[in-house]
């Protein structure tokens, strides 16, 4: 699953500012060109600028509308995979994160109690709750913070189950467990629009290990995110599960088709 982002739209605008500057260039006399007057320069300096500032913001808005139009298509391929085999996709993803979480073997985590559209991790919490703290998000305002997992659940103004809230606030997780709408080509997270998470990422003075989860794989190769959006370390999909590592210069590499040895 992919949106095309135009490469070629940008060098055509790109080539368009280059050319007006020579073709401002080209009106002067032939002889001042090497000694061009201060005031014809400023205007062509200006011209540039201009024309710049204009490539700088279609660009961005831009990518904004292949963003909203990603993440259109990725709903859309969600709500498709409600009724096939549902249940099977999600006991696939659960078993891989099972595996995942024996592996990192992490003392607190911050999970989610899932939509129609994200995968039912339900039965992996209660399986877990022993072993380490499981929090959940209790939404305040544009973002949310922690609150302990526990009974009764009661929905939010989003129709999300939520546990009661608490006083008592929690600074630190050892792992996130994080649900998404798409991911692009920096597997960083294309969520609903509302910037929850990468509110409340940021808050953490503790980088702990992101994990997205997703039913149906819908993935771009292109960058559509902005720095501040999330990033995972492991994306998983009943399709395959992807990693984030480092080459021997330490640039990022996004490793494919990864399986987790028990």
């Amino acid at each position: 699953m992919s949106v095309s982002v135009c490469a070629s739209c940008d060098s055509l605008f790109l080539f368009s500012v280059l050319g007006a500057a020579g073709l401002c260039s080209s009106f002067l006399p032939q002889p001042e060109r090497n000694n061009m007057p201060v005031r014809q320069s400023a205007v062509i300096l200006l011209i540039i600028h201009i024309l710049m500032i204009k490539f700088v913001y279609y660009r961005v808005q831009r990518l904004k509308m292949d963003k909203k139009i990603f993440r259109q298509k990725c709903l859309e391929r969600l709500k498709s995979a409600i009724g096939s085999n549902r249940i099977r996709k999600d006991r696939i993803v659960i078993s891989r994160l099972d595996r995942l979480l024996r592996r990192i073997a992490p003392k607190s985590m911050l999970v989610y109690l899932p939509m129609d559209i994200e995968v039912d991790i339900r039965p992996l919490l209660q399986r877990w709750r022993k072993k380490c703290k499981i929090f959940v998000p209790f939404i305040e305002g544009a973002s949310f913070r922690m609150v302990e997992y526990r009974l009764p659940l009661r929905r939010n103004r989003f129709d999300i189950y939520e546990p009661p809230g608490s006083g008592r606030k929690h600074k630190d997780i050892d792992l996130m467990i994080v649900p998404v709408v798409g991911v692009d080509g920096d597997l960083r997270r294309v969520g609903f629009g509302k910037g929850m998470y990468d509110r409340f990422y940021a808050t953490l003075k503790k980088r702990p290990v992101v994990v997205f989860v997703q039913r149906k794989k819908c993935m771009t190769k292109e960058r559509l995110c902005d720095s501040y959006d999330i990033a995972a370390d492991y994306y998983i999909t009943p399709e395959e599960t992807l990693y984030r590592g480092k080459t021997d210069d330490n640039r990022d590499i996004i490793g494919r088709r990864w399986r987790l040895r028990r």
